[in-house]
């Protein structure tokens, strides 16, 4: 695991995860700026072996709820279930910690039931519908 600063960089990684998603994140019509606004205030961990794995990006600068936000987590479809999922959760939880954050929350869609299953076995508890497509779940960090 490593964190990424350049944009382009981030970009490159997101370019090659794409497949982890219905809609690839590059073809998103706010992609760009979406990208920018990641840039400048979120975390990028990348996972990567002898190529990149997968990613997480995380919003852990909310000091007055102490809440980290996972804008993201993708791991290529040809490496889901090898634990890198786990092991991106496991490195935004340090940071998060190491941020003084108390909880992890994220927003997924409620059709998305692999990545539920996902959550909920890492510890993510179901938090609250948002419209019919997507729910916030939440987990709450050791002090």
């Amino acid at each position: 695991m490593t964190r990424l600063n350049s944009s382009k960089e981030k970009k490159r990684a997101i370019e090659i995860c794409d497949g982890a998603f219905r809609e690839p994140v590059t073809k998103w019509a706010d992609f760009e700026m979406r990208l920018q606004k990641w840039d400048k205030a979120a975390d990028f961990i990348l996972a990567y072996g002898d190529e990149t794995l997968g990613y997480a990006i995380v919003y852990a600068n909310d000091f007055t709820s102490k809440t980290a936000f996972i804008t993201m987590i993708a791991v290529r479809p040809e490496y889901q279930g090898r634990n890198i999922g786990k092991d991106l959760l496991l490195a935004v939880q340090k940071l998060a910690g190491e941020r003084g954050m108390r909880e992890l929350e994220l927003e997924v869609r409620t059709d998305n039931q692999k990545a539920i299953g996902f959550y909920e076995k890492n510890g993510f508890c179901r938090k609250e519908k948002r419209g019919k497509e997507s729910m916030y779940m939440v987990k709450k960090l050791l002090p």
